[in-house]
This record gives structure tokens, sequence and C-alpha cells, in this order.
């Protein structure tokens, strides 16, 4: 069926009639103005465009269900002026008086498809799909996808989605050529860099560390490797040496982390507290701000045993007994991160930290 002429035929049956505005409202109880060249596409009666029919509600969506179809069939589905039109049908279940269901149902369905854009989708066994439907569509296609996992990946807010690696926008008339694709995964934060002497002479700096390392080449042992790097063992398969590249500012990067404390902490005090009260904690003010909640800041304690703060809560004086840490203090290990003890007990220390 040709949708365009039987638009102009009814067009031309609907100007027969010579309607104003007051005859239609008579004739029809409501009418409306419809334009006949779209003001969406042709521009608005200021720019000239001022060709209008009075019809009926009834008529008045025929007429843009009409048009609409005349447009898919002369310029497809996803041209701009089909989109329009289609649009202008959508639009009309707002303000017009009168609409066909089963019309606006099937309108309703092509608008999801205009609003839809092809993607390319990559899968982990080397898959590549060009899906040209929209990924409602897809999902419903294939259940065990979702929607919003999938939008993520395409967006780059994740990585992957099941075994979807990336998710690209396509032109839908200029599909570019595709290319292999090899998701390049991030370097760890925690990885160090290392050198890896072989036996032919090759030798390699890779920056990932030894188990990504030995995660990309199955045939090498993480444990063995390791092995190697600290000089137990002279080889692994054709590995003769491991090194970490910039060995020295890991140390000094370790280094400036590392924390010291005071001996002050540790050494037997008498804390007075403003009601007149006093204890005697042997432990230091380390082992007293840490069993007693309200005093947790232990760097506090130790301005008023120094005399540079007057008072910290209701404490207001800290006297030390003497310089002999008599219960081995604690620091942090800088390798688990937990408290350990250090031995052994019952040293001066009366200068310096330790």
């Amino acid at each position: 069926m040709n949708y365009l002429k039987v638009y102009c035929k009814l067009v031309r049956k609907f100007e027969e009639r010579n309607l104003t505005r007051e005859e239609g409202n008579k004739l029809f109880e409501y009418c409306e103005a419809h334009h006949i060249w779209m003001r969406s596409i042709y521009g608005q009666e200021r720019q000239g465009n001022t060709r209008t029919v009075i019809v009926s509600a009834r008529e008045h969506f025929i007429l843009h269900a009409v048009l609409e179809r005349a447009y898919i069939q002369r310029y497809g589905l996803y041209h701009w002026k089909t989109k329009k039109a289609t649009n202008a049908v959508m639009v009309m279940k707002t303000y017009n008086k009168y609409c066909n269901p089963h019309i606006l149902e099937n309108v309703r369905n092509r608008t999801i498809k205009q609003k839809s854009y092809p993607i390319r989708i990559y899968f982990e066994d080397g898959r590549i799909i060009d899906w040209y439907e929209s990924k409602p569509e897809f999902c419903r296609q294939n259940p065990q996808y979702k929607h919003g996992a999938m939008h993520l990946v395409q967006c780059g807010k994740n990585s992957r989605h099941k075994d979807i690696l990336k998710i690209e926008k396509l032109d839908r008339e200029n599909p570019h050529q595709i290319k292999p694709f090899k998701r390049v995964e991030p370097i760890p934060k925690t990885a160090k860099k290392v050198r890896i002497y072989f036996a032919d002479g090759r030798i390699i700096i890779y920056e990932k560390g030894l188990s990504n390392f030995c995660r990309e080449n199955p045939k090498y042992s993480s444990s063995a490797i390791g092995k190697v790097l600290n000089k137990i063992h002279s080889n692994h398969k054709d590995i003769i040496k491991v090194e970490y590249v910039d060995e020295e500012k890991q140390k000094e990067k370790w280094e400036r982390k590392s924390v010291k404390y005071p001996m002050d902490l540790f050494v037997p005090v008498m804390i007075h507290f403003d009601d007149g009260t006093s204890i005697e904690c042997r432990e230091g003010l380390s082992h007293f701000s840490r069993e007693s909640n309200r005093y947790y800041k232990s760097h506090k304690l130790l301005l008023v045993l120094r005399g540079e703060r007057n008072i910290c809560k209701n404490i207001i004086k800290i006297v030390k007994l003497n310089n002999e840490i008599e219960v081995p203090p604690t620091r942090v290990s800088p390798k688990t991160g937990e408290l350990i003890k250090i031995n052994p007990s019952k040293i001066d220390y009366t200068t310096g930290d330790y």
C-alpha cells in the first residue's frame, strides 16, 4: 500500500469541506487544526508553514498514523524524519481525545527500536557480535545477561559481565571494521616490577609481579621462582636469575613508612586526676590509652607527661616513675600490620627512640 498516496487523498477530502474552527466545533463537538506539512520537519508557522485543515480528533490521529507509515516506506524506520513522525503519533496520546490502542502499541514498539542503537559485543572466547536491535531485546533472547550490567560495561564502570568483555556503540549506516580485541588488564598497585634472566640470554622486565607472570605462563611455578629470587635455588627451568627493579627505592620507601615510637610511652608512670585520685601504670601510657577508651589518644597524654599540655580530659598531671621498661612494649609489624612485643624486657631506654 502506498501510504503517502492515501495521506494525500485524505487531506484533499478534508480540505474540500473547507471548515473553520467554529464550524468544526459545531460539527464534531471538538476539532483540531492539522498541519499538512509537519512543523517538526518543515518549520513553524512563523517560518511560512501555515497550511492547515480542520479535522476531528479521530481524523487527526488517523492522518498522523498514515503519515508515519508513509515516512517508514520512503526513508526507513531509523531516519530522522521517520522518528519525528513516530514521536508525533506518540504525543497524541497525551493531548488528543482519540487514540487507537492497537495502533499506539505498534508505534510504541517502533519508538523503542528507534531509540536503540546497534552495539558490538566482545566475548571472552573471541566471538564478536554486531547486534542491531535494542539491548533489552538481546537480554530477552539471552536471559543469562542483564541489561543494567551490560550498560555498566559499555560505560566503562565495570570491566566485564559474565563472559562479555567489552561493548561499544556502532553507527547503523557505516559500522566500522571489526578489529581484534584484547583487554589490557590494569597493573595491580601491590605488584613489584621484576627483571627475569633466561638461559638463552633473554632479559625481560615484567611490571605486574611474579604471581601474574606465572598466571600468564603456567609452565612456571611462583614458589620456585620465589626461591630463585631469594637465591635459595640457582635456577627454575630456563630462568637463571630474578631480581627486583629499583630494589633500593623500594627499601627507602619502606623505611620512610616505618614509625618510631617515643620511649616515654612505655615507661612506668603515675597518673593524677582532677578529683584527687591517682593510679600507677607500670605498663606505660601506650598500654593505658589502649585499655581506656576515653583516653585513646596517647600522644595527648605524652604532652601532659612532658609538660607541654596542662590537662587532658580529667588528667591534670602525669609523673614518670623511672626509665626502666618492665613490660615489653609493642609495635606495629611492618609486614603483617599486627602488634608484636619487643624483647628483651627491663632495658634502659633513657635516650633516643627505639
